[in-house]
């Protein structure tokens, strides 16, 4: 029963931030937070099965692709996320520190594969995403803890 109340607790928190996220309802300095990344990756650390951690990638998907057309950092997304998964195991995430060191690293690597210009030509919004998606990851990870 617990683990039906973790993997709803996770797509209803998945629905809701990436609606915010969608429709940018909560930005800094003109930055949105990634708040399925952090999500994704909490649920792939908190060692969901396979079953709800695809269910979930496969829902966050099809939230952030609701426009026509080929999307390359969804694509991006979608493979960051998987290759994540099938490293899991070798990663532990009992210190917060290391589940927000992943968060930033993931930020930072997923802005490199989808627009490496972007990197160097606005470094400072991505270090403020890095830190949003961190914070957000952090607090997500204090919250989901007690429900797993």
């Amino acid at each position: 029963m617990k683990k039906i109340i973790f993997g709803l607790s996770l797509f209803i928190l998945v629905a809701v931030f990436g609606y915010i996220q969608i429709f940018g309802l909560l930005e800094f300095n003109g930055v949105r937070p990634d708040f399925l990344l952090s999500l994704l990756l909490l649920a792939l650390f908190f060692r969901s099965g396979y079953f709800l951690f695809l269910s979930l990638l496969l829902f966050s998907s099809a939230l952030l692709s609701f426009k026509p057309g080929f999307s390359p950092e969804l694509l991006v997304f979608i493979s960051l996320l998987l290759v994540l998964f099938f490293f899991r195991r070798h990663v532990s995430i009992e210190k917060p520190a290391s589940f927000i060191f992943i968060v930033i690293f993931s930020t930072f690597l997923f802005y490199a594969l989808a627009g490496f210009s972007f990197l160097f030509s606005h470094p400072g919004i991505i270090f403020l995403e890095a830190f949003l998606n961190a914070a957000f990851g952090w607090l997500s990870l204090v919250i989901l803890k007690n429900l797993a």
